[in-house]
């Protein structure tokens, strides 16, 4: 159990946290989290290394990481509100939906080597979001109120779209897709932000009533799913080292 098994997870997690600060750019490859903006890159290579996906800033995680870590302490430190501010630009002011792809402000950011979608419409990275907001309100609470404004944009615009769709442009614009379970789920994690208790139990309630993910794209949908379910049922606990 713990760090007494056949693997030292704590051992593990520090050399982590230490090795992907400790890139000078040789041959191409840099620090996970830009060291200006202390958001996480989408990659850390390339042109890659100059954006972020929202969707990769979990505020709660980094106040862990800040917490415990043996290296970079002060680094780790301004990670979780810079984090918090990075989520909250890119969340559409009417709409509250978020990129999946933006520069370190915020805005939706369509690379050059992207060949396959618009990656600044909310599409497949940036379901996550909401369940990152979620469970960062209900874990830490440092930016509740920003956190709840955003939510309930966000949530109540899923609502007015009867749940049907799953793609939009940033504003919600250009309609498509479907709403999925992985939507349903985090959706669901993101309404503990919610001031509003009946918003809150009809998204509860419709994770609840969700078909378990099935098929080919289980993985990431069921994934999603699976995460959400953990923090709705009380199952998704911070293990203290």
């Amino acid at each position: 159990m713990g760090d007494e098994g056949s693997s030292n997870y704590g051992r593990e997690a520090q050399e982590i946290l230490k090795n992907i600060m400790s890139k000078d750019g040789t041959n191409g490859v840099f620090n996970m989290f830009n060291p200006d903006s202390k958001l996480i890159t989408f990659v850390p290579s390339g042109d890659m290394w100059k954006i972020t996906d929202p969707s990769y800033n979990l505020p709660a995680f980094f106040e862990l990481w800040a917490a415990w870590t043996d290296t970079n302490k002060d680094f780790w430190q301004q990670t979780p509100d810079a984090a918090r501010c990075l989520l909250a630009r890119a969340s559409h002011q009417k709409t509250g939906l978020f990129p999946d792809y933006s520069t370190f402000e915020g805005k939706p950011y369509q690379p050059e080597w992207k060949k396959d979608y618009d990656a600044r419409r909310y599409q497949f990275d940036a379901i996550r979001c909401a369940m990152n907001v979620g469970m960062d309100y209900y874990w830490f609470g440092k930016d509740a109120e920003k956190q709840t404004i955003m939510m309930t944009r966000l949530l109540k615009f899923f609502k007015y779209d009867n749940f049907l769709h799953g793609q939009f442009n940033w504003d919600g614009s250009r309609v498509s897709g479907n709403y999925s379970e992985g939507m349903a789920g985090a959706n669901a994690v993101g309404a503990f932000a919610l001031k509003d208790d009946n918003l809150k139990r009809e998204y509860l309630q419709h994770l609840w009533d969700v078909a378990i993910p099935t098929g080919t794209y289980r993985y990431y949908n069921g994934m999603v799913y699976m995460l959400s379910m953990l923090h709705v049922t009380g199952n998704f606990r911070i293990f203290k080292p």
